[in-house]
């Protein structure tokens, strides 16, 4: 017998860890957390590029959404409490669980 469940891929968005990420509370790019430290934008970027799946999800609704700048890459997170949290950027779509590092550091200030 076969696992026939799918196989999910996850594109590499970051090839290297950025000096710093922003964290705003919403698309004006004001009002911003700013990460410096370098385990936690390591521990970020590791989410982003190795536990959050490429999506083929076409709409997307949550209650909340945070722009994260990571320097070269921007991503829009979409995101609501216990639901699916889904990552934009030019690059495509990612969804991932609500992993409880990640919110933690998407909430440090604000929703």
């Amino acid at each position: 017998m076969f696992d026939k469940r799918n196989i999910l891929d996850s594109t590499v968005w970051l090839k290297k860890n950025p000096e710093k990420i922003r964290i705003y509370q919403n698309d004006s790019e004001q009002d911003a957390v700013e990460i410096t430290d370098k385990a936690a934008i390591s521990e970020i970027v590791q989410f982003i590029n190795n536990e959050a799946y490429d999506s083929k999800e076409t709409t997307y609704s949550r209650k909340y959404t945070k722009l994260m700048d990571l320097g070269n890459l921007k991503i829009k997170v979409y995101y609501e409490k216990e639901k699916t949290i889904f990552l934009q950027t030019a690059n495509g779509i990612k969804e991932a669980k609500p992993d409880p590092s990640f919110m933690a550091f998407l909430l440090a200030k604000g929703n």
